[in-house]
């Protein structure tokens, strides 16, 4: 069984983070100080997001959904 937070698709907010960076360093090259913050901006904002968003589906659950391990047995 999956985890709770697998079920939530990171692709948006990775494209979001690449975004952010890519402004970031477009702000750096062009010494426009305002293109770093709203790089900066938009990368912490889906950090944060994906933390908000992960929290949220996992509070839905209750219970861990992995199965238990016996330590006994050995993991490969």
């Amino acid at each position: 069984m999956p985890a709770a937070a697998s079920e939530i698709p990171a692709l948006p907010f990775l494209a979001v983070m690449a975004i952010g960076v890519l402004v970031a360093i477009a702000g750096h090259v062009t010494r426009a100080r305002w293109l770093v913050v709203v790089g900066l901006v938009l990368l912490f904002g889906a950090t944060a997001a994906i933390l908000v968003a992960g929290f949220v589906d996992y509070q839905g659950g209750g219970a861990d959904p992995r199965q238990p391990h016996d330590p006994r047995e050995p993991t490969f």
